[in-house]
């Protein structure tokens, strides 16, 4: 997934809705969506973090997509016009625009610029989507979590003076959500890939030497 390519869809989101719709404020852990809704509105991320997850009926969790500023979220139930199949909930103070779902589809339909970003966007969730499918069928849970840091320091490294920096201080329990493991289990192979040079904590900062 290219860097260029993620600037120009977000661009594109704020260009056409960044000034249009209710604004919502939300605190860290609000349930934004619950899944089994038909859409009302689609949201564009105007700051802040939020994850989408499924979760059983266990209660066990696996963390599907990251969004932060200039994404988008919403559209694919919205285009489809069913319901929500996905949780959604922030990870910090966020704030949205909350578009109406016939005016999103009324400026899409107008403007073949937003359309391709558009599509832009889908097939950047496609491939953020299709290796943890990979992950999950042929992988054991050590390779799991090497794949996602590895996927998250391209998605959202930061250059700094000690390596490839993630841009927040990801929790262990965080992690075993988005790999449908538990907080134990991370927590001992993060203290082996910090043995092996793999990664380095530095003020719970998780960085790529």
């Amino acid at each position: 997934m290219q860097k260029n390519m993620v600037d120009f869809y977000r661009c594109c989101n704020f260009k056409y809705f960044g000034e249009f719709g209710q604004r919502e404020d939300y605190p860290p852990k609000f349930m934004i969506g619950c899944g089994g809704v038909h859409a009302e509105y689609v949201y564009l991320i105007l700051s802040g973090r939020i994850r989408q997850y499924f979760a059983n009926s266990r209660g066990v969790e696996k963390t599907m997509l990251l969004l932060s500023k200039g994404d988008m979220f919403g559209e694919v139930t919205a285009l489809q016009r069913d319901m929500d199949q996905v949780a959604t909930q922030t990870l910090t103070k966020v704030s949205v625009r909350k578009i109406p779902v016939a005016y999103f589809e009324k400026v899409l339909k107008e403007n073949s610029e937003l359309s391709f970003s558009m599509t832009l966007m889908l097939t950047c969730k496609i491939r953020i989507l299709m290796p943890q499918i990979q992950d999950a069928s042929f992988c054991n849970t050590e390779e799991r979590l090497k794949n996602l840091l590895l996927r998250l320091s391209i998605q959202q490294g930061i250059p700094s003076a000690h390596g490839i920096r993630l841009p927040r201080k990801y929790t262990h329990e965080e992690l075993a959500n988005m790999i449908s493991s538990t907080r134990s289990t991370v927590s001992r192979i993060m203290k082996r890939l910090g043995e092996e040079g793999f990664i380095r904590i530095i003020d719970r900062y998780i960085y790529f030497p």
